[in-house]
């Protein structure tokens, strides 16, 4: 459902797609999960709106609320972003220790059987 939120709003006119925009935006913060692609239709509708408006130096409430979506979009991505770097770079330690206490055990393994 969300996902063809994201896809009417790049349709509907008017009041109607202010209203998706500001759905949309409540639904993200509630953390629902979406596809990751869609953002990109966002975005490029939202550069289509500034090139427009920008001329006249007015920018619509459907603009900003978009620009306000896009914003907190690209902030969770960032973050989500982080912190599968941050569980990638503790399970990389996780297995060198492991790896590194295996080697250890090993040794004492083969040197106590020597003596």
């Amino acid at each position: 459902v969300v996902n063809l939120v994201f896809k009417s709003i790049a349709v509907l006119k008017g009041r109607t797609r202010l209203s998706f925009v500001q759905l949309l935006t409540t639904l993200i913060r509630l953390g629902v999960d979406y596809d990751r692609e869609s953002c990109d239709v966002l975005k490029d509708l939202l550069n289509r709106i500034w090139q427009q408006q920008k001329r006249d130096n007015k920018f619509t409430q459907f603009f900003q609320a978009l620009l306000e979506l896009v914003i907190i979009l690209d902030q969770q991505q960032k973050e989500e972003d982080f912190a599968a770097k941050a569980r990638a770079a503790a399970e990389e330690q996780k297995a060198k220790e492991q790896k590194e206490k295996e080697g250890a055990d090993a040794k004492r393994g083969s040197s106590g059987g020597s003596s």
